[in-house]
C-alpha cells in the first residue's frame, strides 16, 4: 500500500514538472500555483473580497518596473490599477519593499478613500 502512494506521489511530481518544464516559456514561472493549485484558486477567490489589497499611489509612481521584476507571480503592477486586488497576488509584499519611490503599500479594510492609518507595515 505503501508502494503504491510512493509511486503516485512520484508520478505526481514528475507530471508537475514536465508541466512547468514545457509551459514555462510561454506562461511564465510558477505555473503550478497560478494556473492549476487548488489553494490558490481559493486564495484567488477569496483575495478579490478579501481584506487586504496593493494600493499604488499614481502621483509617486515613476513607472520604473522594479516592482514587476521582482513580482514573484509575475503581476504587472506598474501599469495595473490603483488598488490591485487580483486574485494572483499572494500578499507577500515584496514589490512594496523594493520601490524606490515608496508608492506602493499593502492596506487593510475598504479602499475607497485609503488612509495612511490604514497601511500595513511590510
Amino acid at each position: 500500500m505503501v508502494a503504491i502512494f510512493l509511486l503516485i506521489l512520484l508520478l505526481r511530481t514528475l507530471l508537475m514538472q514536465a508541466v512547468n518544464i514545457i509551459l514555462m516559456p510561454k506562461l511564465g514561472t510558477r505555473i503550478w500555483c497560478k494556473y492549476f493549485c487548488p489553494q490558490g484558486l481559493l486564495i484567488g477567490l477569496i483575495s478579490r473580497i478579501g481584506r487586504f489589497a496593493l494600493v499604488k499611489d499614481e502621483t509617486l509612481c515613476i513607472r520604473c518596473g522594479i516592482c514587476n521584476q521582482h513580482c514573484s507571480m509575475s503581476i504587472d503592477i506598474t501599469s495595473g490599477p490603483a488598488v490591485n486586488r487580483s486574485g494572483e497576488c499572494v500578499g507577500c509584499g515584496v514589490c512594496v519593499e523594493v520601490c524606490p519611490q515608496k508608492a506602493l503599500s499593502m492596506t487593510t479594510g475598504t479602499v475607497s478613500g485609503v488612509e495612511k492609518s490604514d497601511k500595513v507595515g511590510v
